[in-house]
């Protein structure tokens, strides 16, 4: 059943298909706001649906970002630490999603939207 008012845009699938996509909380636009204990903020999660080299690879190509660092054990889990727009950003894998983290719990939400949106597009929900 398709569900009123959400327009998803999905490359390869004509507009009759697309009526048909079931929003997932990843494709949600209401960003999260979970402190964590580090003080830093959990701001949004979107589908693992590309390998971490491809993820971080695509994050360089948001004007303004640069990958500070990058671990994984290369097998269960990896890291991806970035700056934008003054802000320091974290994402990590967790049971089949990318959990986004931002250091300043208060930087605004245009900003965590727009780190969202642009990782969106190469994980299938932009």
């Amino acid at each position: 059943m398709p569900v009123p008012g959400f327009s998803a845009k999905f490359p390869g699938l004509d507009a009759e298909a697309q009526r048909w996509i079931i929003p997932t909380p990843a494709m949600a636009t209401e960003l999260l706001n979970i402190i964590m204990k580090d003080g830093s903020r959990y701001f949004g999660d979107l589908p693992q649906s590309i390998l971490w080299h491809e993820l971080r690879d695509h994050i360089e190509t948001l004007d303004g970002a640069k990958v500070t660092d990058f671990i994984t054990d290369n097998v269960t889990e990896a890291w991806i630490d970035f700056s934008y727009c003054g802000h320091r950003f974290s994402v990590n894998d967790q049971f089949g999603e990318y959990w986004f983290f931002v250091d300043n719990p208060k930087c605004s939400d245009e900003i965590l939207d727009a780190v969202l949106r642009h990782c969106g597009l190469v994980l299938g929900c932009g």
